[in-house]
């Protein structure tokens, strides 16, 4: 193993995320698992920049509006939304509203395998994927019984017995499992709506998610989808407004951002992390996208 790869696998163990015990204050009966039908007030000076956690979460909006911006895409969370958070994902919200109020389930992967006995159980719902549509909106009728779920578990969760994880494992499983349903059923029926433009986008999305910190050359990504680079950008530019190479940049400088919110990284670690042969050309690359130094840009949080 060379010594670039070494120091890129240490600094993947340390690549700030927000733990559950954060936001966990309520109830220190359970380290793994929480609900909250409030704002978030513990993080809420942290939660309007990039950020991970090391918990999945799933809520529906139950009022007001937000904007949640996931990896490189931006969501409108409203009433009747459903949002789906895994750790791999960086996550940042905007434009909260006053009535914003969401139902919100937060677990780690910890608590359902010590449940079920399986440490990979959660890979089967398709929403967790790092690649999945974070957020997807639905009709009231379809989210009555998400909602009514949600509701029944939020009557559980503080009650403290000797098998309070097992019953709350179970509710949480059946409600997974409900909008899984649902997530499969509508990207069943977009599924058939996609042109070949759009099915080469969203490759293209799940391509430079898996590589960007490794390949960011345009020649890379369209070998991969067996195109030219020439039309790979076209096709970007007519479908989402940007070019092939804005978009890989534009996920560089939001990773960067999360490396350099960790005051253990150096910015010369933050810049082998990403590939870059120096301080001094990661600085310059990260000024003329972001208009400001990863020093500045710390100095902000």
């Amino acid at each position: 193993m060379s010594p670039l790869t070494t120091r890129s696998n240490k600094l993947k163990e340390i690549i700030p995320t927000y733990q559950l015990e954060e936001i966990n204050d309520q109830n220190q009966s359970l380290n793994d698992a929480f609900f909250t039908d409030e704002k978030l007030f513990a993080l809420a000076n942290k939660l309007n920049k990039p950020y991970r956690s090391n918990y999945y979460g799933l809520g529906i909006c139950v009022s007001g509006t937000a904007t949640l911006v996931s990896n490189l895409d931006h969501y409108l969370v409203q009433p009747n939304s459903i949002v789906a958070m895994s750790p791999q994902v960086i996550k940042q919200w905007k434009n909260v509203s006053e009535d914003f109020e969401t139902l919100t389930l937060f677990f780690t992967k910890a608590f359902f395998s010590k449940i079920f006995a399986h440490q990979n159980y959660l890979d089967q719902f398709q929403f967790f994927d790092q690649n999945a549509q974070h957020v997807n909106q639905f009709s009231a009728d379809d989210t009555t019984t998400v909602l009514q779920l949600f509701q029944t578990i939020k009557s559980h969760i503080n009650r403290s017995h000797a098998y309070q994880n097992e019953i709350l494992a179970s509710y949480f499983n059946i409600l997974l499992l409900e909008y899984q349903i649902l997530f499969e059923q509508l990207h069943f029926k977009n599924s058939y709506k996609k042109n070949r433009s759009q099915q080469l986008v969203e490759t293209f999305k799940n391509l430079l998610n898996s590589h960007f910190q490794q390949q960011r050359s345009v020649q890379f990504y369209a070998d991969k989808l067996f195109i030219t680079p020439k039309y790979l950008t076209e096709i970007l530019k007519q479908e989402t407004g940007k070019t092939a190479s804005e978009w890989i940049n534009e996920l560089l400088i939001l990773e960067a951002k999360v490396l350099l919110s960790n005051p253990q990284l150096q910015i010369l670690q933050v810049a082998e992390a990403l590939h870059f042969p120096d301080a001094s050309t990661f600085g310059k690359f990260f000024k003329n996208l972001s208009g400001t130094s990863p020093l500045q840009y710390r100095k902000t949080l």
